[in-house]
């Protein structure tokens, strides 16, 4: 899972200085952890974290079965 990636596509252009989604600090926090609109998944980092992790889960599944 490449959440870095996740980030900056969600933050394009953004200098990326190792805030999590532009809150000042090094937590994914803000928005609302299980709502995974685009939307959301732009400000909130838990929420785009379990949206990466399923995205891989629904890969290896894939691969494997």
């Amino acid at each position: 899972m490449d959440f870095y990636a996740e980030i900056l596509a969600r933050q394009p252009g953004t200098a990326w200085n190792g805030t999590l989604l532009g809150n000042g600090d090094v937590h994914p926090t803000g928005g609302k952890n299980l709502d995974f609109s685009e939307d959301n998944l732009k400000k909130c980092g838990y929420a785009l974290r379990n949206y990466a992790t399923l995205k891989a889960m629904k890969e290896v599944i894939e691969k494997c079965f």
